[in-house]
């Protein structure tokens, strides 16, 4: 129980200001009545508890099997075997991610042409190609710098030739295949495997869920080029949600369902594996499914919760912001984006293992600060975009130009994390809210193919924006570096 406490009161502090905000904006600018602010609140009780079980899972469950498996790989000296987990592990946690299934959905609402199925297999096919290659990455010890390099210009070569319309859905994609349960579980993977080899560093365990980002977005570029642009969308993601037993219901029954059918087949190998390679003890096994079955929970309440009370609200308060000056869609767009990433579970996560893995030099504060502050310009510059009606190659294709060429100046440690944080900053509640809120603004602006061209993005810059930040933070902390006589063994993990 001290556990849970403990993970409480993390929870309650980085998340009771996005609550407030969420709610600031249900008073101002929504018809709700005093019911409606009274459901509000329960199902923010809701989000807190499921949020609280969630990161006691991932700690108790996820992280140790992740690590185990992780740390077997490298033993069994065995390229086949090696490609048969990561795919294996990359398919089920991508068919488990929920953010995926939600965003299948919402391009389909406001896209009709693409189904959810062709969203679902491109962000799997993507992530499974690129964590094939993070796992060479770290066996062979490979400079990660020029698989970024050739990744993303590729996908801004291809991007200049993809159709408008499927643009802003692939960069978003990035974003939205790193969730809550990809996170955990890559950050565990990554890092068992760099500590079962010899002469690495937990610093080198870092890049794999920013590669894992990138793949879908070169996917789904690909899978665009084979759409029909000629096919308009409804633009039909907006409206206001009407939370009635019906609509709880309902939730409720797809949320659990999905937590289910998503968490089984993991459970299943995870069980497998423990008992078949790692000859774990049934003890040892249970102890491993009952950290799963907290993260099962708290992922059903948390969404459950979020679904209820968060994004009935944004998608009503979209279409009133359209009828104020665009500078308040900025400023909402620069608070909402600042606190939903300093509440997200999976930069806490990412806080915590880097602080680890340098050995308190780079501080979890430090970099949770970093990470939100970046998140909060970029979600305004993307509310700046709709506004405005800019493409989305104005801002990304400078963006990780800027970002390539940082690289190669940034202190080698610094640029897996910094890539890794693009990740981290787009969870369940970022991609749940403020997507929800730029459909539905989308929506309201625009009709047709403009709705689809606009309504999507907004993931991108908040996956974009994090990583250009930490990545100035590397370039930092490399002039620190060559600027110190003695004590580079403080930032240098041996």
């Amino acid at each position: 129980m001290g556990a849970l406490k403990d993970k409480f009161k993390e929870v309650f502090t980085s998340t009771i200001p996005v609550i407030a905000i969420v709610f600031v904006m249900q008073i101002f600018l929504t018809k709700s009545t005093y019911f409606d602010y009274l459901l509000f609140w329960v199902f923010s009780a809701i989000i807190l508890a499921g949020l609280t079980f969630f990161l006691h899972g991932v700690d108790s469950g996820v992280n140790p099997v992740g690590n185990a498996i992780g740390a077997e790989i490298p033993k069994r000296k065995s390229k086949l075997f090696m490609i048969l987990v990561i795919f294996a592990i990359s398919f089920l946690v991508t068919v488990a991610e929920p953010n995926v299934s939600i965003f299948g959905k919402q391009v389909m609402d406001i896209y009709p042409s693409v189904s959810s199925n062709t969203i679902l297999y491109g962000i799997a096919a993507g992530i499974a190609a690129v964590l094939l290659i993070a796992a060479i990455k770290i066996v062979y010890d490979l400079s990660i710098k020029y698989i970024f390099l050739l990744g993303w210009g590729a996908i801004i070569l291809v991007a200049f030739i993809a159709p408008d319309a499927f643009l802003g859905i692939a960069f978003d994609s990035g974003g939205v295949a790193t969730g809550p349960m990809m996170v955990p579980v890559l950050l565990a993977l990554s890092l068992g495997i760099c500590l079962g080899m010899p002469g690495r560093s937990e610093m080198d365990s870092f890049g794999m869920v920013g590669l894992a980002a990138m793949g879908p977005v070169l996917a789904l570029l690909l899978i665009g080029m084979g759409i029909d642009a000629d096919v308009t969308g409804s633009g039909s993601g907006g409206g206001a949600i009407i939370v009635n037993l019906g609509y709880v219901t309902k939730e409720l029954i797809s949320v659990t369902q999905n937590i289910l059918i998503a968490l089984v087949p993991l459970t299943i190998f995870f069980m497998f594996f423990q008992r078949k390679f790692l000859t774990y003890t049934w003890d040892a096994v249970k102890s491993m499914v009952k950290g799963l079955t907290y993260t099962g929970v708290g992922l059903i309440l948390f969404l459950f919760g979020v679904y209820c009370a968060f994004i009935p609200v944004v998608s009503e308060a979209g279409p009133a912001l359209v009828d104020l000056h665009p500078i308040w869609m900025v400023l909402i767009g620069l608070v909402l984006g600042f606190l939903i990433v300093f509440a997200e579970p999976a930069v806490s996560i990412l806080g915590d293992q880097v602080n680890k893995a340098s050995n308190g030099s780079i501080q979890k504060s430090k970099i949770r600060l970093i990470i939100s502050l970046a998140v909060g310009v970029f979600v305004a510059l993307a509310m700046v975009k709709i506004a405005y009606n800019i493409s989305i190659l104005w801002f990304v294709v400078p963006g990780y130009i800027a970002i390539l060429i940082l690289m190669f100046f940034s202190d080698r440690d610094v640029i897996g994390i910094s890539f890794d944080s693009g990740g981290v900053a787009t969870g369940p509640i970022a991609v749940a809210v403020t997507m929800a809120l730029y459909t539905s603004i989308s929506s309201s602006m625009y009709t047709g193919i403009d709705a689809v061209i606009n309504g999507f993005g907004v993931v991108a810059f908040m996956a974009m924006a994090p990583t250009l930040f930490v990545m100035i933070l590397g370039v930092n902390i490399k002039k620190r570096k060559e600027k110190m006589v003695c004590g580079y063994e403080h930032f240098k993990i041996e």
